[in-house]
């Protein structure tokens, strides 16, 4: 049986040591440093006498800390002085009463393993002083000792000092937009975690002049210990030029350039949108401006423009905040409100119309409307439209007869 159990440990790729209270050794499967003993003549030496990672005192003996404590000394690393590193387990043998009978001291080489972390604790170094001497906001996060360091360029982005700051996670959190605080944060959970190795994303931080700018915040796991992550590191990039170009481009698209008001393709794609049961009723209104094809015969193009963004203007005064109002056509305007009923549209036209004789001198057309109310989806959208369209160019027809022009 012993031979057995000699021939499993011969398995193990590390070195083993049986050693007494007396620190002699019981067993080894050590191969000797001194060439001239056998691995098996060392049996009754003291351990110290061939131990390789003793550098400095007997001190450093782990059996002799485990032998004085009682408690296991588990994965200490070492550093030889040939430049090899070794892992250490010492791990206490006790009889039913808790006394310490013997010691088990098993060591393996983590060489490779060591090179490779400082490998990538080197690369780690170059990476944070590329991030300090560029452009880019630098952050890291300490999860023992929950500090978080800001570099220069960070606090200068938003405008603070380092003695106005606490460098903490939570005053990180304080400088994240609330409608961004969420995703941000479960993106650090999932990092200190180690679900995710790394995230990008973009949100708004406050700055100290008041007003939020944009960063692309990307974050990374810079160091981590007996398989938990104690370090995040990550970095901002300045971004508020580019979403400004952005949300322009996007409002271009969405808008009229004339009037600022919608486009005809956003004001169909929102009456889809809102044509849901809570929705209902919904309406909508038509609004032409009378007499303003024949005023591009006599005006300048300039004028007409000016035209139009006072009727644009009036409509903004009478409509609600939730109202969709939109440049339809050359010469006319659409509105969708929401839950309103056809007697409120009617009171609203009305106000429009009197808002609009009150400003005569400054708008160089008259407003004629047409409305129509959806109940339900028994009608086509297009139906509704085309309602509202017709209802308007019949009181545009009445208009030009009663001032005899039809």
């Amino acid at each position: 049986m012993k031979e057995m159990l000699e021939k499993i440990i011969d398995l193990f790729p590390g070195d083993l040591n049986v050693i007494d209270s007396d620190y002699n050794l019981v067993y080894t499967n050590v191969t000797p440093r001194n060439h001239s003993i056998e691995g098996k003549n060392m049996i009754g030496h003291k351990c110290y006498r061939h131990c390789r990672y003793i550098q400095n005192s007997p001190e450093e003996c782990c059996a002799k800390a485990v032998y004085q404590s009682g408690d296991a000394v588990l994965r200490k690393e070492v550093k030889l002085r040939d430049g090899g590193w070794i892992e250490i387990n010492c791990l206490p043998v006790k009889d039913d009463y808790g006394n310490i009978l013997l010691v088990a001291e098993y060591m393996v080489d983590i060489t490779r393993y060591k090179e490779k972390e400082l490998d990538l604790s080197e690369k780690e170094k170059r990476f944070q002083k590329a991030l300090e001497t560029s452009q880019h906001g630098v952050w890291e996060w300490n999860m023992e000792t929950g500090k978080m360091y800001f570099s220069d360029q960070f606090l200068t982005m938003l405008g603070f000092e380092s003695d106005q700051v606490e460098h903490s996670l939570q005053q990180f959190n304080k400088w994240v937009h609330p409608a961004d605080a969420g995703k941000v944060m479960k993106a650090f959970q999932q990092s200190a975690s180690g679900k995710k190795d790394s995230f990008s994303m973009e949100y708004r931080m406050y700055c100290s002049n008041g007003q939020y700018k944009w960063v692309l915040g990307r974050g990374k796991i810079s160091e981590e210990k007996d398989g938990n992550v104690i370090r995040l590191t990550g970095s901002h990039e300045d971004i508020s030029k580019r979403k400004m170009e952005e949300e322009m481009a996007r409002f271009k698209m969405l808008h009229d350039p004339i009037t600022g008001l919608y486009n005809r393709q956003y004001f169909e794609d929102a009456l889809k949108r809102l044509d849901t049961d809570r929705m209902y009723p919904l309406s909508v209104m038509i609004i032409k401006l009378e007499g303003f094809q024949e005023g591009q015969q006599i005006f300048s193009p300039e004028i007409m423009d000016e035209t139009l963004k006072q009727a644009a203007g009036i409509l903004r005064h009478v409509c609600r905040h939730e109202d969709i109002i939109a440049r339809w056509s050359e010469d006319e305007f659409a509105v969708i409100f929401p839950t309103t009923p056809q007697e409120a549209v009617s009171n609203i036209f009305q106000r429009i119309t009197d808002y609009a004789d009150k400003h005569k001198e400054v708008i160089r057309a008259k407003l004629v409307m047409g409305a129509a109310t959806r109940e339900d989806q028994s009608a086509s959208l297009d139906k509704l439209m085309k309602t509202a369209a017709r209802q308007a160019e019949r009181n545009q027809l009445v208009m030009r007869r009663e001032e005899g022009r039809a």
